[in-house]
């Protein structure tokens, strides 16, 4: 587990996020805290914002899209890093808090058309430009940058493509979201981090939502995406693990967990692998939400992003 081997200087990679300036430029500025930072960029299974879903803007994305901690959250508790992580637009900030930019809606890419513009989300390398300033508009002397989070992006745009008639996703598009994630770790590297920790696609042919909506053979064709996604995104990240032998990378298994869990729930503590804390009118379900492996359709419970949590590891 990773609360046996994670160490100081992590960066937490959420799906591609990093601050693109050197270390050499910065580390004379930089203190050492008590508990080091983490810095995340990602998308609704990453963000932690304190707007309530069904009255924030669409465009913000600032939206926690399940019934308690994601987990980025559990984590930090179980291994004493400096929290709580606040979200991007959080009142609270003071350059001096760990930050999560994660927005709900984001992609790697802006790969987005027609009705999508009107509501996108920044993408990861805007997430990436607005983390940077924010740490620069800090002074720097006040803060320690020491991880960097990013993961599962793309989700949406990925749905919407291989269920449309018009569009499909194809190896093509796939590598280009792996190159795009791959130079934001280089970035973060670049600018110092040591411990990088990234997401893998989670299992979206699994979600309720797609199930439901789906037919058999988008479903299976989502599957063989994902699996395409995450045998690539493994390749890529152990060529950078050879590139750069200081870093040590940490996995989180959003894809084998969920799989694990909807094979076996009554293993995990859940009643079954479809129930949802809340209806598709927002309404909450009776009975204890712990039970409960969905928040909505599309999202995990509170409880599996503790087992998320639990299952990140060294990659």
């Amino acid at each position: 587990m990773i609360t046996q081997i994670l160490k100081k200087n992590t960066i937490i990679i959420l799906i591609l996020l990093v601050f693109a300036s050197s270390c050499e430029e910065n580390e004379t500025n930089i203190e050492n805290n008590s508990k080091p930072f983490t810095y995340s960029i990602g998308a609704s299974y990453t963000s932690n914002g304190t707007s309530n879903p069904s009255n924030s803007d669409p465009s913000n994305g600032d939206v926690t899209k399940t019934n308690g901690k994601i987990w980025l959250e559990y984590l930090a508790d179980d291994l004493g890093w400096a929290s709580p992580i606040s979200s991007y637009s959080s009142p609270e900030n003071d350059f001096q808090s760990p930050t999560n930019f994660a927005r709900a809606g984001a992609q790697i890419i802006n790969t987005q058309e027609g009705e999508f513009d009107l509501y996108r989300p920044k993408d990861a390398r805007e997430q990436f430009e607005e983390m940077k300033t924010y740490i620069i508009s800090g002074g720097g002397n006040t803060l320690e940058i020491d991880r960097f989070s990013i993961s599962s992006f793309g989700n949406d745009i990925i749905m919407k493509y291989e269920n449309s008639l018009e569009a499909d996703v194809d190896e093509d598009f796939m590598s280009t979201l792996i190159l795009e994630m791959t130079d934001i770790i280089r970035d973060a590297i670049n600018m110092g981090f040591e411990d990088i920790i990234f997401g893998d696609m989670v299992a979206l042919d699994l979600l309720p939502e797609v199930k439901s909506s789906f037919n058999p053979s988008k479903i299976l064709e989502l599957k063989n995406d994902i699996d395409y996604f995450n045998t690539e995104l493994y390749g890529a990240i152990t060529t950078l693990k050879g590139q750069y032998s200081h870093v040590t990378f940490y996995k989180v298994p959003f894809d084998q967990v969920m799989r694990d869990v909807v094979n076996n729930p009554s293993e995990y503590g859940f009643i079954d692998a479809v129930s949802t804390v809340v209806d598709e009118n927002g309404n909450t379900n009776l009975g204890d939400t712990n039970t409960f492996m969905w928040w909505d359709s599309m999202h995990p419970s509170t409880k599996l992003h503790e087992i998320f949590s639990d299952e990140t590891g060294e990659f």
